[in-house]
């Protein structure tokens, strides 16, 4: 059972303030501070800062000193916030598209390190840098780069998704006297015209190689780039552009872009589909990708099941029919526009109350031919075509894996909420107390599907949408290797 906030709550009433007074301070909905206060979810280090200023308080006096995990799940802002998952090194083989060899030097988990150079180079060096007539053969994995998310995001563009980068080299040897390592993001193989991107300079610390960066207009850097170039350069003034002599090239990395035979999307198709932009959705005005999408409206359906109980609870014909209106909501985000008609009477008049756009793909699926699919059967398509694609190693595998078996979870519950769903959107006045009972499980449902659920009986996690959102983000990584001119 989540342990509730009793600080915040106290700093809170103390004020004399109601939960909708401090939302408005903060700018964010009244079920947040619901949420906050009962200890379902930790405020975002984005949210933490908020509070700390309107309180006046520090975060060790308003009680929200945990650190979030992939199991601890915290509430982002509405343009979200998100969490990513601390990245690891998995020393597994980069595939078959990048070809060049590589020493085999393992080294120590890294230590976080910041260092960002924020500058973004729109010059088409990728006509000289690793092109088709340069050929990167196979080689051994000696580092990591991981594609992160700051959460600065925006409904109407790919911004603030997979828009920072932490590199790590572990058995870094020192860069000769005078000269320092940079780190370059490179464009696709057959996209050469597109920026070339200074990550910054290489940082050594216990022998390990580190930098992190994070673009400072929250470009979705995974949308533009796909190759690592580490290059040896001098030291005293930094270099616009990478050295164009091959002798000062030290570590490539790539995401494979090999097509299978008879398959559509290579392995970074399927990723970007689900983090950059998805055609699909683009062609419906939603940019970001599945799986922005998925979270979103998951946690839609989470806000407006919560506020359905809380307006059934407060009583009278009024908030009746508002809660009536609430759980519309919620049907219009589990059904997608196109379907809601069929789990409503025909007597409801206004079947849509949310917004169009953001309503017109429903989180489940109705039909195999249904076009487009809803959010988690359109993830599953993805995760079991990166598992299959040229260059898809084992932890690819293992962490698709896992995010299907948590869909298949999710979708369990999101299908109980809609049954609710539909029983509450035809209920009368006289029926309060089986209406409660719905409301409460649907609340209940809602808060399993964000969130996941410790399951009573084994003990085991089951995981939620945010969990969800987090591993698809960490299938966002390139594999580093010794370059051999």
């Amino acid at each position: 059972m989540p342990t509730p906030n009793v600080l915040l709550r106290h700093e809170r009433q103390l004020r004399g303030w109601s939960q909708a007074h401090l939302a408005e301070q903060i700018d964010v909905p009244d079920y947040y501070i619901s949420r906050w206060e009962r200890g379902e979810v930790l405020p975002s280090p984005y949210y933490q800062q908020k509070l700390c200023e309107v309180f006046g308080k520090t975060a060790e006096e308003l009680g929200m000193l945990q650190t979030p995990s992939l199991t601890q799940p915290v509430d982002p802002p509405i343009v979200e916030q998100l969490p990513f998952p601390q990245p690891q090194v998995y020393p597994t083989p980069l595939a078959q598209t990048l070809k060049q060899p590589r020493s085999k030097r393992k080294g120590k988990s890294p230590v976080l390190q910041a260092l960002v150079i924020l500058v973004l180079f729109s010059a088409g060096l990728g006509t000289i840098l690793f092109s088709r007539a340069s050929p990167m053969p196979v080689s051994s994995v000696v580092g990591h780069l991981y594609f992160l998310s700051s959460g600065q995001t925006s409904d109407t563009s790919s911004m603030g998704i997979a828009d920072a980068v932490q590199l790590n080299l572990p058995s870094l040897p020192d860069p000769s006297v005078g000269k320092s390592y940079y780190a370059w993001l490179l464009p696709d193989e057959n996209k050469v015209e597109n920026p070339v991107v200074l990550l910054g300079k290489v940082v050594i610390s216990a022998g390990t190689g580190m930098v992190s960066y994070s673009d400072p207009q929250h470009t979705n850097l995974l949308a533009i780039t796909s190759r690592l170039l580490i290059t040896e350069q001098d030291a005293t003034v930094t270099p616009l552009y990478p050295s164009m002599d091959r002798s000062d090239w030290r570590y490539i990395g790539q995401i494979p872009q090999t097509i299978p035979p008879g398959g559509p999307y290579s392995l970074l198709d399927h990723l970007r589909h689900l983090l950059a932009e998805d055609p699909k959705l683009k062609a419906n005005n939603l940019p970001g990708g599945l799986s922005i999408w998925l979270y979103r409206n998951t946690q839609a359906v989470y806000g407006w099941s919560i506020t359905a109980r809380d307006d059934w609870q407060a009583g009278g014909s009024a908030n009746v029919s508002l809660m009536s209106q609430d759980v519309i909501r919620v049907l219009d985000y589990l059904d997608g526009i196109p379907y809601v008609g069929r789990d409503l009477p025909a007597t409801i008049a206004s079947p849509v109350l949310v917004d169009s756009r953001m309503g017109r793909i429903g989180l489940l699926q109705f039909n195999l031919l249904q076009n487009p699919p809803g959010y988690l059967d359109h993830i599953v398509l993805h995760l079991h075509g990166l598992t299959s694609s040229p260059g898809a190693n084992s932890f690819l595998q293992q962490r698709a894996a896992q995010i299907i078996a948590a869909i298949n979870t999710v979708n369990g519950w999101l299908e109980q909420i809609r049954q609710d769903a539909k029983q509450l959107a035809t209920m009368l006045d006289e029926h309060q107390q089986q209406a409660l009972t719905l409301l409460n499980d649907m609340a209940t449902k809602a808060s399993f599907a964000l969130n996941g659920e410790n399951n009573p009986v084994t003990g085991n996690m089951q995981e939620g949408v945010e969990w969800i959102f987090q591993a698809i983000q960490s299938l966002a990584t390139m594999d580093i290797m010794l370059y051999r001119g």
